[in-house]
């Protein structure tokens, strides 16, 4: 159920996604607008995340799995990123 990591952060850097919004909106504690900005722009290098995004990756999986389980939710295995075509 995993992405390749390269088109991961290709995909992250190609729009705005849901962890972006606060920071854009400065109600996030991990960053704002230019660090936003600056992920869009000069995104570093995506080869080598931190420990705490190595570790949020690998549960993943096993968190969508329990979370589906409990709702009732069947989630895409394909993780592609859906967009919205007006903006």
């Amino acid at each position: 159920m995993s992405v390749p990591e390269s088109k991961f952060h290709a995909d992250r850097a190609s729009g705005i996604g849901a962890t972006d919004s606060p920071k854009i909106l400065g109600e996030s504690k991990w960053g704002g607008p230019l660090s936003v900005y600056l992920s869009k722009t000069d995104p570093g290098d995506p080869d080598s995340p931190s420990l705490p995004a190595r570790v949020g990756i690998a549960l993943e999986p096993m968190v969508a799995q329990l979370w589906s389980e409990d709702t009732g939710v069947k989630l895409r295995a394909d993780w592609e990123r859906e967009r919205v075509a007006k903006f």
